[in-house]
């Protein structure tokens, strides 16, 4: 039974109502930014920046408030194309820079705590190294030194406090294609074997950005995850990414088959933004046994078939960031990725389920998505007897990740029957 329900900002309930269609406006002028933030949202700092100042409602708003304060302030060479954050010496004012000093702030907090017994103080700001870290990285560029050892100095903090939480943790190396990817796993306490899923995050996105909540989410239902990062990014920058995005999480579910701790007849798999379009994907892949799919926010058709018209638009660091994972030659435009990102419009890959699978799937979106409109579900929804799609009545790319995680959890908890 296909269901479907929309819900308000805070809502955290799946209902079961008849999947309506809905009238909206999906042509690429709609779908650009138009000034109100479409996909520059809640910007609070002036003037032009490499790294968009998105961080309203976020916890540690006054340490991104201060960080691009002193950036704005600091006196140092830069870039002519304007960018207040483009001083390009490793210093006061350069951007890894400033956030390795909150980054090295942030452990020095945590290994106090730790020392005083305080794990969960400690947890927490060992979550905060690894964010600050990782947004120093930010977009991850795998020619950019300093931003590959901030990186670094953000795997080491979120798996000194991954340690520290219930349940087991295990920086683990997955094999794929004569090589191995690193990922991060969490299985709850116990001997299980235990349900587990795989998790994918967006283009420019490190699963150390991801924090605890979900692992948390899962594990408190007695659900394993393992995070993995898409193609050409992160722990996994030595593959380069194509239209088969579930390539390599499909490898990572196959190593949870072999994993003692796991029950390999409970396996799914979820992902956000691209890395939704990876799991949504993964529900053609009859041979991969997968039991549960999660699709948050997926771009599936509509961005990548208007990608020459909408790519111009997106950010430079968006922009670069996907021009690193596709490796595609240096000083690429704009133009050129919106030419290699109309290979990963699903219209364009002919994937059919014939007759539809009974394989669970749940996606969760807004009713506002520049990217992932709400008529590209069809080309998923379609495709299984048994979809469950939430719409929250937000606007922008993604829901919260909070709100994504508990509606997960909750779901996976009754597909795998954890509850």
């Amino acid at each position: 039974m296909n269901k479907f329900v929309q819900l308000p900002l805070t809502a955290v309930a799946v209902a079961c109502l008849a999947l309506p269609v809905f009238a909206q406006d999906t042509s690429p002028e709609a779908s650009a930014d138009d000034g109100s933030g479409s996909f520059v949202a809640f910007r609070e700092v002036e003037g032009q920046w490499y790294h968009p100042p998105e961080f309203a409602g976020d916890p540690n708003a006054d340490v991104y408030r201060a960080v691009y304060a002193r950036i704005a302030a600091a006196d140092g060479q830069r870039s002519d194309n304007g960018d207040i954050d483009s001083i390009a010496a490793f210093g006061p004012g350069n951007w890894t820079y400033e956030w390795d000093q909150e980054g090295a702030l942030a452990v020095g907090r945590a290994a106090g705590f730790a020392a005083a017994g305080d794990m969960d103080d400690a947890i927490d700001d060992f979550e905060r190294a690894s964010m600050f870290y990782a947004r120093g990285s930010w977009p991850h560029l795998k020619s950019n030194a300093d931003a590959q050892a901030a990186l670094e100095q953000a795997r080491l903090a979120y798996a000194t406090g991954a340690e520290l939480l219930s349940g087991n943790f295990e920086a683990v190396q997955i094999p794929f294609e004569g090589d191995t990817f690193g990922g991060y796993l969490f299985t709850p306490e116990g001997d299980g074997p235990f349900p587990a899923v795989v998790s994918l995050n967006g283009t420019d996105v490190v699963k150390e950005q991801l924090g605890y909540d979900l692992p948390r989410s899962l594990l408190a239902h007695g659900i394993a995850v393992l995070l993995v990062d898409l193609a050409g990014v992160g722990d996994s920058g030595d593959y380069t990414l194509t239209f088969d995005i579930e390539k390599l999480p499909l490898a990572a579910t196959d190593y949870l088959h072999s994993h003692a701790g796991i029950d390999p007849d409970r396996i799914g798999m979820m992902g956000v933004s691209i890395g939704g379009q990876g799991a949504a994907r993964a529900l053609f892949n009859q041979d991969a046994g997968l039991k549960a799919i999660v699709s948050h926010c997926a771009p599936l058709d509509f961005a990548y078939a208007n990608a020459a018209a909408l790519v111009p638009q997106l950010p430079q660091l968006t922009v670069d960031g996907y021009v690193d994972n596709l490796n595609l030659a240096a000083g690429s435009t704009a133009e050129d990725l919106g030419t290699a990102l109309e290979a990963f419009a699903f219209s364009a890959q002919n994937l059919v389920n014939e007759p539809p699978v009974s394989t669970p799937l749940l996606v969760v979106t807004t009713n506002d998505d520049p990217v992932a409109p709400l008529e590209d579900l069809a080309l998923i929804t379609g495709a299984t007897t048994d979809s469950t799609v939430v719409v929250l009545d937000e606007p922008g790319h993604c829901p919260a990740y909070w709100e994504m995680n508990a509606l997960s959890a909750n779901w996976l908890a009754k597909v795998f029957d954890t509850f």
